[in-house]
């Protein structure tokens, strides 16, 4: 499976496409940096609730039509 890097800008995190899933979704700066992938992506798996994991989740989600998964722990984030 293919995995591809969508690097972060300065302190942001990176982000990753693998299969149909976007992992993080905080450090993809701007948010449209995944539009050519947005067919693709089903899911979003945020690592945790920091604010360059997870900022941009709703925008991106939004646009891809994909379903947000984060641990329970960190949902209220």
């Amino acid at each position: 499976m293919q995995v591809r890097w969508i690097p972060g800008d300065g302190y942001w995190a990176n982000a990753y496409i693998c299969g149909d899933v976007l992992i993080d979704a905080g450090g993809v700066t701007p948010p449209m940096q995944v539009e050519a992938f947005a067919k693709d992506i089903s899911k979003i798996v945020l690592t945790h609730h920091h604010y360059d994991h997870i900022a941009h989740a709703h925008h991106i989600a939004h646009m891809c039509g994909a379903e947000v998964f984060i641990h329970e722990a960190d949902a209220p984030a």
